[in-house]
């Protein structure tokens, strides 16, 4: 599939459920009729009656890409996404590793968290000319928070990246960040800012995360 596919791989030791739905929401919202494969069920596909982890749509594909099984690594995306490193299912030495294998099979563009911790990845993606966009709160990051911009609510939060302003519909600083990592891969691909600003007001959230079950 991810062969077959302009697949965007969203790899990361945290987030990649979120982001992968968040990429699929946009993206459909913008109108660009992807393709999905993910761990988490996406509410938004749970309410039109589908099981939520799966959906066929067009060329563009957004997949989840799992370091626990080491399955990353056999990727070629077309957009290669890195979040985070921190300790998870193996040690973070052997999870770089698994990352800067998955940057060298990376065919268009690289979009990737500003940690430190992730500078040998970026550097893999710079050594192969791959465009490299970088997310994040820092003055460095490509996709980021215009100062003073960022306002978080018990429920929603809003931001605006490069004077565009946007509502989050879940909470936590952590989902601004992912949001921010989605908004950098639909970029990735061609997608203007102004067309993932009511997609993300929509988005509908991840199962099992801050999911409201009953009142």
């Amino acid at each position: 599939f991810v062969a077959s596919h302009r697949t965007l791989g969203i790899s990361g030791t945290s987030g990649k459920s979120t982001v992968v739905a968040m990429t699929f929401e946009l993206l459909r919202g913008a109108g660009r009729d992807p393709s999905v494969i993910t761990g988490g069920d996406l509410e938004a596909l749970r309410a039109e009656g589908l099981w939520g982890n799966a959906w066929r749509g067009g060329e563009l594909l957004v997949i989840e890409a799992d370091e626990s099984d080491g399955s990353l690594v056999r990727y070629e995306p077309a957009v290669g996404v890195v979040l985070n490193l921190q300790k998870d299912h193996k040690a973070e030495s052997e999870v770089l590793a698994m990352f800067t294998t998955f940057a060298s099979r990376t065919r268009e563009a690289l979009v990737v968290g500003e940690g430190e911790e992730l500078a040998p990845v970026v550097a893999i993606a710079r050594a192969r000319r791959l465009p490299v966009v970088s997310f994040g709160f820092g003055p460095g990051a490509h996709v980021r928070p215009d100062d003073g911009s960022l306002a978080l609510g018990a429920r929603s939060s809003t931001f605006a990246v490069r004077g565009v302003r946007f509502t989050l519909p879940v909470p936590g600083l952590h989902n601004v960040e992912n949001a921010l990592a989605a908004i950098a891969t639909c970029g990735a691909v061609g997608v203007e800012l102004a067309a993932l600003v009511a997609p993300l007001a929509a988005f509908r959230g991840v199962g099992r995360r801050f999911q409201t079950i009953g009142v």
